[in-house]
């Protein structure tokens, strides 16, 4: 497959996947008593709920298809929490900010079984179904980075007691810098990498064997 065909891949798998992503934290937050983000519509796996201009269309597509060796960089539209419907406020937005990481990784767990079990090795079909697990685990991990607005920023947040107006406090040029630094940085690298050993790691658990590391 050519570069631009494997990419174009990638950035079509990104949006469904992200909109799984954006709808488990709306899932979970209704689940723990917050509706906010149900009565926005959030609770839906229709992308156009989920999609933010840059995040979802701009800069991944950027990264994918002009930068020169650019990896996979994109978010979804915040789904919003009112803390003050929550029962145990500290305790649910950490569980929220973990739902979408969580749902990724679900999501590669029955992708991968299909690579292994239901697809002949040579047949493009697998190599769809392992970009796909590859794409889903990426973004999961990709999450957790503890930078605002992901969701590792969420969970730093909550554990070191930040105050939530830090955010609000940031400078414009800040969200402009976050961006630059992951993409001329060796952080999509590191997540690749650690995407690589996850998907080893599934691979063998659910009976496929070592994989070789992709990157």
């Amino acid at each position: 497959m050519n570069p631009f065909a494997e990419h174009l891949y990638i950035f079509l798998m990104f949006i469904p996947i992200l909109s799984v992503h954006e709808a488990a934290h709306a899932w979970v937050a209704h689940l723990l008593g917050d509706d906010t983000a149900k009565d926005e519509g959030r609770l839906t796996l229709n992308p156009v709920s989920h999609i933010d201009l840059w995040g979802t269309i701009a800069v991944p597509a950027f990264n994918l298809f002009i930068l020169p060796g650019g990896g996979l960089i994109g978010w979804g539209r915040p789904v919003p929490i009112n803390a003050g419907n929550l029962r145990h406020w500290r305790r649910d937005e950490l569980l929220i900010a973990l739902a979408g990481p969580v749902a990724n990784l679900l999501m590669a767990i029955p992708a991968m079984a299909v690579s292994i079990y239901c697809l002949a090795p040579d047949s493009p079909w697998q190599k769809l179904a392992y970009t796909f697990a590859y794409v889903s685990i990426y973004l999961g991990i990709f999450n957790l980075l503890p930078l605002p607005p992901f969701d590792g920023w969420n969970i730093v947040r909550h554990l070191f007691r930040i105050p939530e107006a830090t955010i609000a406090a940031l400078p414009g040029w800040f969200w402009i810098a976050v961006i630059l630094v992951l993409c001329f940085s060796p952080v999509l690298g590191m997540i690749s990498v650690g995407t690589d050993l996850s998907l080893n790691g599934l691979h063998h658990l659910l009976g496929g064997g070592p994989l070789l590391l992709s990157s």
